[in-house]
């Protein structure tokens, strides 16, 4: 009910409020990305059939999944958000599995041919790389883009927070807890409990 001061003024807050625009915008976009994220789910289960398993996912603008004919499988688990402009390419037998409640920042890049494990919790800076695989290249007799791929494992442990413009290759193995900090190229193994950070081109390890 308007108080006294409503009265007097012939105010009323709830009755005769004016429409914001910038609410009705807001709300509109968000109906927007309801009915994106329903169409690529729909779409993406259609196309790629038994190789992808997810609910509960937003989809940002942009996002794109490319998936091989092959025998490779996405499994994502509940409440994960990819900002604007994220790619999964998940190549030959390659499976990408992500846990519950990760949130992915804007220009996410995931490539995988054989596996990569994200935990449960996890924060992805904007602008993060993930490769499993790298180019061979040490035969000169064969050029670099006819000698194929060394692949391996990516394995990022639960609540971790990866920070922007982070780049993570094959083998690296990040445990629980872990905190790498921004333009940080990880390729081995970080503890848990663990702060990864560069200074002066070298990396510095802090566990707290």
């Amino acid at each position: 009910m308007p108080g006294p001061v409503c009265k007097s003024l012939g105010i009323c807050p709830v009755a005769n409020r004016k429409p914001n625009c910038m609410n009705i915008y807001f709300l509109y976009v968000k109906g927007l990305n309801k009915i994106r994220n329903k169409y690529l789910s729909l779409l993406y289960k259609l196309v790629y059939s038994k190789k992808v398993n997810f609910s509960n996912v937003q989809f940002g603008k942009g996002f794109t999944l490319e998936m091989a004919k092959t025998k490779c499988s996405l499994v994502i688990g509940r409440n994960v958000k990819f900002r604007q402009y994220s790619i999964l390419r998940i190549r030959e037998s390659g499976s990408v599995i992500i846990g519950d409640n990760v949130f992915f920042n804007s220009f996410l890049s995931v490539n995988c041919r054989n596996k990569v494990t994200i935990g449960e919790n996890c924060l992805f800076g904007e602008n993060v790389r993930l490769y499993d695989h790298n180019h061979r290249f040490r035969n000169k007799a064969i050029p670099v883009n006819m000698q194929g791929y060394s692949v391996g494992e990516i394995k990022i442990g639960n609540n971790c927070w990866i920070g922007s413009n982070v780049t993570i290759l094959k083998n690296a193995d990040i445990g629980d807890n872990a905190v790498i900090g921004a333009n940080v190229v990880i390729a081995s193994s970080v503890p848990a409990n663990t702060i990864v950070k560069q200074t002066g081109g070298a990396l510095q390890y802090e566990e707290y």
